[in-house]
Order: C-alpha cells, then structure tokens, then sequence
C-alpha cells in the first residue's frame, strides 16, 4: 500500500479544486485500491480518502464522479466499511439529496450504495435514521419507486432491494405492511 507520504500527496489531489486531469488520475488509482479487498481495507483506516470521495461526487467532471460512485459501490460491498462510510462522512445526507433529483445521472450507483450499506442491521438502522432524519421518510422512498419513469436518467432498481433489506427493522416492516 502507500506510505504515509505517498497517501498524504495522493489525498492533496482530491480536492474540487485539483487540476481535472490530476484528480482524474487520484480518483481512477483511488477505483483500483477499492477493487480488492486489500485495498478496501486500507482505505478503512483512511476516513480523509473516504471523505475526499463523497466531496468529489459534486465535481464538475462526469468521470470523475462516476470514478467517485464506482469506488463507494466498491466500499460499500464491503461489510467492515460500514460504519466508517456512514460515520466519518456525509454519505448518506447527500445520497438522499440526489436520490430525490429526478434528473440525477447517478442515482443508480446511490440505489446500489444504499442497499448495500442496508444489508447489515446495523447500518440499516443508521440508513433508516438518516431517511427520518433528512425529513424524506420511507414514504417518499416508496412513491419514487413506484413511480415510473421518475428519474428520466436512471431506472432505479436497486431502490426494491433498499427496500427490502430496510424491513428487517421492524418499524419499517410495519411501515410497508400498513394498508393506508
């Protein structure tokens, strides 16, 4: 893995402000560490790279932040990066918030980090919180996946797993089995 130098040079590169061309680089070595589990674990004890990450989904360059959702699917496959996602970051605030564009482009890869983070019970409590928290509530979850056609971009499929994995709390489970 990197030396602390090394990580330290690499985490400079992945700001908003970095050269497109620079941060391109940063974000595609960043997707390659993700790729293995080696590489995922390293980043575990890294929650800058981890917040670097959420920040960079902002960017103005398309591939960078398809790199930057590429590499939190990755992350979020991975059970021991759970709560270092959800704690040391803003991950699931912004999630939320692009999820509720109807023109999001990347609102696939924010399905697909969402139900992975919501596959364990722990951080499918902590996903849940944050949907109460963020004033969308399940309901709205609900409508936007029954509603077709929502995101013209996007088809949204991995929001029935979400779903699915988030009635293993029974709160929710009440929720989606209530008639009205």
């Amino acid at each position: 893995m990197l030396s602390d130098g090394e990580a330290k040079e690499l985490l400079s590169f992945l700001t908003l402000e970095t050269r497109a061309d620079v941060k391109g680089q940063a974000t595609g070595y960043i997707l390659g560490l993700t790729g293995n589990r080696d590489g995922c674990r390293y980043l575990r004890s890294k929650p800058d790279f981890l917040k670097a990450l959420v920040t960079l989904t902002r960017d103005p360059s398309i591939a960078i932040v398809k790199d930057c959702y590429h590499a939190l699917i990755n992350l979020s496959a991975d059970e021991t990066l759970h709560q270092p996602l959800v704690k040391e970051t803003d991950l699931l605030a912004i999630l939320f918030q692009n999820l509720l564009d109807p023109e999001y482009m990347f609102a696939d890869r924010i399905c697909t980090i969402l139900s992975n983070l919501s596959r364990h019970e722990r951080t499918c409590r902590d996903v849940f919180s944050a949907l109460q928290e963020q004033k969308i509530g399940l309901d709205k979850v609900v409508e936007i996946f029954c509603t077709e056609g929502f995101n013209k971009k996007a088809s949204l499929h991995y929001l029935g797993p979400l779903l699915s994995n988030l009635t293993q709390l029974p709160e929710a489970r009440h929720f989606i089995l209530d008639k009205d």
